[in-house]
């Protein structure tokens, strides 16, 4: 407050509605201590409001205050209007996503217990305009508090500023249960200390899984005579039967370390399968291997007038060693029996032109 004229002047006050009316506040400029306003004085009031909500709802403060003061000729006054900006109303937030991706750690094309993983990113920001202390995520398919340290404190103070956005990244590794169910369903929260009190945040995540492993095996086998000396009957050690494996991968799992194996033609078979697409030595579950190995016949089997005989094949898959027993169809475990020409009756042979 100055003085705008020539002449002294006393009963000096201010009043502000804002502020209650007459300011209580003693000014500084009064030099002379003599309590009026002399033409060279500036007095200065300085008086606090306290800002209530309707202001900050409001977004500033408008008012105005009135100076009165006694000269030579009467009362003088002067008014002035100040508005002031607030800043936003001290808003405290925390926000928190969650993401889960599935992790096939042994490349089974499976979902396996114990082994397969999910990766789970917790994402927090920063929702309002204040600073967030004690941050935490718990998780209880996490065991509860997260044991990751979040990435993203920019400043290394420990507190979520609102321009900093922290990450926290940790597996969780997948039991039969969520096998069993077919996706893991859990929720995450997110927990903050603001100006205004404790914040939180929830989000929950839907992570779907591969189906069960399946280790399976199948095996069919089927055999036909060949006469080889075309003489219109079986001749011993000299005709054979070809013996065709084909073998299945029955699961949805890749098996390892297959052979077939079939007694009557000395265990293990030394043909080399077709069918190995890729050529990894693997049998995975869009292949087809198929074995085909000859047969000598025995005057026994002519004697008996068929062959009937049974293979196995074996592979190793991701849980265990799997095992199957030929048959005629994948769905059978029938011994293959392959008839032999003119065993059981008298054969004429012509080109010898005498009767077997």
């Amino acid at each position: 407050m100055t003085n705008g004229g020539n002449t002294p002047l006393s009963s000096v006050s201010v009043t502000d509605p804002l502020l209650g009316g007459l300011l209580t506040a003693t000014p500084s400029g009064d030099t002379n201590t003599n309590g009026v306003l002399d033409i060279t004085e500036t007095w200065v009031y300085v008086q606090d409001y306290s800002v209530t909500q309707s202001d900050i709802d409001t977004g500033s403060i408008t008012n105005q205050a009135t100076a009165t003061g006694e000269g030579v000729n009467g009362t003088v006054s002067d008014d002035d209007t100040a508005i002031t900006t607030l800043l936003e109303s001290c808003l405290d937030a925390i926000a928190l996503t969650k993401t889960g991706v599935f992790n096939d750690v042994d490349t089974s094309g499976c979902t396996t217990a114990g082994i397969d993983t999910v990766t789970y990113t917790f994402t927090v920001t920063n929702g309002g305009n204040t600073p967030l202390s004690s941050v935490s995520v718990t998780d209880p398919l996490l065991g509860g508090l997260l044991t990751a340290t979040p990435s993203g404190d920019t400043n290394t103070n420990g507190v979520l500023d609102i321009t900093e956005t922290w990450v926290y990244v940790q597996d969780y590794s997948v039991t039969q249960s969520d096998i069993d169910t077919g996706s893991i369903t859990n929720q995450a929260t997110a927990t903050g200390e603001g100006v205004n009190g404790t914040v939180s945040d929830d989000d929950t995540a839907i992570t779907t899984l591969l189906e069960s492993c399946l280790d399976a095996i199948a095996l069919t086998k089927t055999g036909v005579f060949n006469d080889v000396d075309t003489s219109g009957c079986t001749t011993a050690g000299i005709d054979t039967v070809t013996y065709t494996f084909t073998v299945t991968n029955g699961g949805n799992t890749p098996l390892s370390s297959v052979s077939v194996t079939d007694p009557l033609l000395g265990g293990l078979l030394t043909a080399t399968p077709s069918g190995d697409t890729n050529t990894n030595g693997v049998l995975d579950v869009t292949e087809t291997w198929v074995y085909v190995q000859d047969y000598s016949v025995t005057q026994s089997d002519i004697d008996t007038g068929s062959i009937t005989n049974q293979a196995t094949a074996t592979g190793e898959g991701v849980e265990r060693i799997v095992t199957d027993v030929s048959g005629d169809t994948i769905t059978d475990d029938t011994p293959t029996v392959t008839i032999l020409t003119g065993s059981l009756y008298r054969c004429y042979c012509p080109y010898k032109d005498r009767s077997i």
